[in-house]
């Protein structure tokens, strides 16, 4: 073999060794060695808290929305229940067989808390070690070390992963009884009873509007309060209305959902916006709205140029 021949082969093998370090990078661990565990978070469809001092919950996902079973069967804020999933893309410092340690002493024997993935994946929460302030955490046969960022969100109450808002999304409101007034809706056109002065179409569907877009100040699990009165909200297509009671506790007004054991925090603007119909424009102030406009519109528009005269 020439001089030439043999250089040639020695950058052959050079050039092969290269791309073997560059496709399977030889010493390098893979990015989910350190992972608690495989299960991905496309496939979580359950999810499960169960905590000593507080009650469990349960979420189950529907057409694609997390939706709560239980304390209360209602919806949530996506992104809170979503959180919930963090913990399968956690690592760990260091792991260790079950069967060589005492559990008792990181408090896995009795967890703080336990989350569980599709009714079978189940992650036992103990107490942190001294130094880092490390998290003890059981899953099947190993306690592992872990950085402490997901404990808290387990321990909250039920209502913190719960919707702000008061109506389901996209439904359309077909009648709203509020004190002193009912609203109904037949055909696009909206009846009063009792008839306010100066009602028109307008009123209603902004109040309606009001309402579909409503979203509370905070939800929390219902306590008593001074009854103020009730307000019933129809749905189109549903046969029995959501009904609300209007409390007061001390300067704080809630509209409670006593059949789902929850009261939504009302802010001023809301008290005053979906408790009463918006004011009546009068005819002679929409007049003057068509004429600034009108006015303005003229001033708007660009002076047309003076056309060109031919040279003398």
């Amino acid at each position: 073999m020439t001089s030439k021949a043999k250089l040639n082969f020695a950058l052959l093998i050079a050039i092969g060794f290269l791309i073997l370090i560059i496709v399977y990078k030889p010493g390098k661990d893979p990015e989910d060695k350190y992972k608690i565990s495989k299960l991905a978070k496309s496939n979580v469809n359950h999810i499960r808290l169960e905590r000593i001092k507080a009650e469990p919950i349960e979420f189950s996902k529907v057409d694609g929305q997390w939706e709560m079973l239980s304390p209360f069967a209602l919806a949530t804020t996506q992104i809170n229940v979503e959180s919930l999933l963090d913990l399968l893309d956690y690592n760990y410092h260091a792991a260790y067989d079950k069967k060589n340690i005492e559990l008792k002493k990181y408090d896995l024997e009795k967890p703080h808390a336990t989350i569980i993935y599709n009714k079978q994946h189940r992650f036992d929460f103990g107490t942190t070690e001294a130094l880092n302030k490390y998290r003890y955490l059981s899953h099947q046969d190993k306690m592992y070390v872990t950085d402490d960022y997901f404990h808290h969100r387990i321990l909250g109450p039920a209502t913190s992963f719960l919707s702000h808002a008061l109506l389901p999304e996209g439904k359309k409101i077909v009648q709203i009884d509020i004190p002193n007034l009912n609203l109904k809706l037949n055909d696009g056109t909206w009846t009063a009873s009792p008839m306010p002065e100066n009602f028109s179409n307008d009123q209603a569907n902004e109040l309606a509007d009001k309402w579909s877009n409503a979203h509370a100040e905070n939800v929390m699990k219902f306590t008593s309060g001074t009854s103020i009165g009730k307000i019933s909200i129809n749905l189109k297509d549903n046969d029995t209305p959501l009904l609300f009671e209007l409390l007061k506790n001390e300067e704080t007004y809630y509209l409670a959902r006593i059949d789902l054991k929850i009261m939504y925090k009302l802010t001023k603007e809301q008290r005053r916006d979906l408790l009463q119909l918006p004011p009546a424009i009068a005819s002679e102030q929409i007049e003057k709205d068509i004429s600034d406009a009108n006015q303005n519109n003229k001033e708007k528009s660009p002076t047309p140029s003076p056309s060109p005269q031919p040279s003398p």
